[in-house]
């Protein structure tokens, strides 16, 4: 519940101090580089457990999960090198790695508790 209320004070902040081009770049970088990393996850997973069992088979792997990463980075590279996106997508990151602060924090709090 915490999270959600979190996800929706952000909204609000967002929406009412940027315009909405500034959201979508915001949110995108974001959405963008998270699909990113779970495809990317694909590879990793078949790279250190080749044996796993795999009830789901990527379509065309590896080929179209390669081609999915090359034209992700080629856009999330144009969101930090194109001076109109470069800020809400850095804002964006910069969200994305406070999220993983607070992750890493609350799990070592509940962890010492128990």
């Amino acid at each position: 519940m915490t999270a959600i209320l979190a996800q929706f004070a952000i909204v609000i902040l967002l929406l009412l101090t940027a315009t909405f081009q500034t959201a979508v770049n915001y949110i995108q970088f974001s959405l963008t580089l998270c699909s990113t990393l779970t495809v990317l996850g694909v590879f990793v997973l078949r790279w250190r457990q080749p044996n796993l069992a795999r009830p789901y088979r990527t379509w065309g792997y590896p080929v179209t999960p390669a081609i999915f990463l090359a034209i992700s980075a080629w856009m999330l590279v144009h969101m930090l090198t194109e001076a109109s996106t470069r800020g809400p997508s850095l804002r964006g990151l910069a969200t994305m790695v406070l999220g993983l602060g607070v992750y890493f924090f609350s799990t070592k709090k509940a962890t010492s508790s128990v």
